[in-house]
This record gives structure tokens, C-alpha cells and sequence, in this order.
């Protein structure tokens, strides 16, 4: 009885030693699979030109804004958005542009006071909220 439990305390022991040597051993590579050519990379499509397509006009004045206009930078400007009524004190429109490709606007309005404001080569891709104060 003495040789089993002696038996079996080594056959335990080296049970033992061997999980423990398995456990620090770095696992073995994995077999080195087969390689794929990569595909190509597609190439990158132009970024389509930005058209501005709308803005955003808050009237910032204590009078109202009569009319608005905003037309292109070209020689002779064409006229693309207007403001369709007036714009009271604190009030905000959006404004559609359209027929017109590109970002590059001028827009001039007018205000009851008989004042004007105008802004000529304005980024509308850029800057789509216009804000017109004193």
C-alpha cells in the first residue's frame, strides 16, 4: 500500500511538472497559412464639387429686412434665392439656392430704414448661417 501511495505522490509529482512546463513553454506557431494576394486598393473617386444649397438668414436689426437677393460672383451676376417676404426683427428664413453650382455668392439685402447691407464673394458652402446686424 505503501508503494502505490508512493507511486502515485510521483506519478502526481510529475503530472504536475509537466502542466507547469507546458504552461510556461510558448505555444508552437501555427502553421503558416497559405497567402492570399491582397487586392489592389480601388482608387479614390475626385470629391464631387460642393454646391451650396441653402442658408440659414437671421435678422439681427430692429428693422425689418424688405428684400434679399443673392446671386453669383459672375460678370453679369445671375440672381439664384430672393427672400419671398419680409423678415421681421429677430426673425429667421431659409433661403434655397438653386440652378447654381458652386459655394461663391454675393447677397445684398435691404431694410425698411432704407439701409443695405451687402457681402461680395460670400462662401455659402462654408458659411450657411448669415446673420445681419447693425
Amino acid at each position: 500500500m505503501k508503494i502505490f501511495a508512493t507511486a502515485s505522490a510521483s506519478f502526481a509529482l510529475l503530472f504536475a511538472a509537466t502542466m507547469a512546463a507546458e504552461a510556461q513553454a510558448p505555444a508552437a506557431p501555427a502553421p503558416a497559412a497559405q497567402e492570399q494576394p491582397q487586392a489592389k486598393p480601388k482608387p479614390r473617386r475626385a470629391a464631387a464639387a460642393k454646391n451650396a444649397a441653402s442658408v440659414t438668414i437671421t435678422n439681427a436689426r430692429t428693422e425689418p429686412l424688405q428684400e434679399l437677393q443673392i446671386s453669383t460672383a459672375d460678370n453679369p451676376p445671375v440672381v439664384v434665392a430672393t427672400l419671398g417676404k419680409p423678415l421681421a426683427p429677430g426673425k429667421s428664413a431659409k433661403i434655397s439656392i438653386k440652378g447654381k453650382k458652386g459655394c461663391v455668392f454675393d447677397v445684398r439685402g435691404a431694410f425698411a430704414d432704407e439701409s443695405v447691407v451687402e457681402s461680395d464673394g460670400h462662401d455659402l458652402c462654408k458659411d450657411t448661417k448669415l446673420r445681419l446686424s447693425e
